[in-house]
């Protein structure tokens, strides 16, 4: 699938597809015109936010707890269509509902952010 600058409202996010776009056309998620990138080239990423959640069949969808907390796509349908391909070609084996989280590390950008969960709670420490 893919994928452009217009996908994030993330900074680093937007940079990435901006530095490593391989063409120019429509997005298939947005459908705006410009840089293009396949969106696999973000699956270690999404794999690496995906996997702070653990499984549970009564909580929210993890695009709209991704989308609460860090603002990273343009908008809840993005986040849903961008996640959910992630979830279908992960080896992390959850569903899309999550409840519980995990205390965790992840590399977003140039930054290490400390993320400590707990239940719906969560505390960012950036260092």
């Amino acid at each position: 699938m893919l994928i452009c600058k217009h996908c994030f409202l993330d900074a680093e996010m937007q940079s990435e597809v901006e530095a490593n776009a391989t063409s120019e056309g429509a997005c298939d998620v947005c459908h705006k015109q410009g840089k293009v990138i396949d969106s696999s080239e973000f699956a270690d990423f999404f794999e690496a936010l995906l996997s702070l959640f653990e499984r549970s069949d009564a909580g929210k969808p993890v695009a709209e707890m991704v989308q609460d907390e860090w603002h990273l796509f343009a908008d809840n349908h993005v986040a849903e269509v961008l996640l959910d391909e992630a979830l279908q070609s992960s080896s992390l084996g959850f569903s899309r509902t999550c409840a519980s989280y995990q205390q965790a590390v992840v590399i977003i950008g140039n930054y290490c952010t400390a993320l400590f969960f707990i239940q719906l709670n969560i505390r960012v420490n950036l260092f």
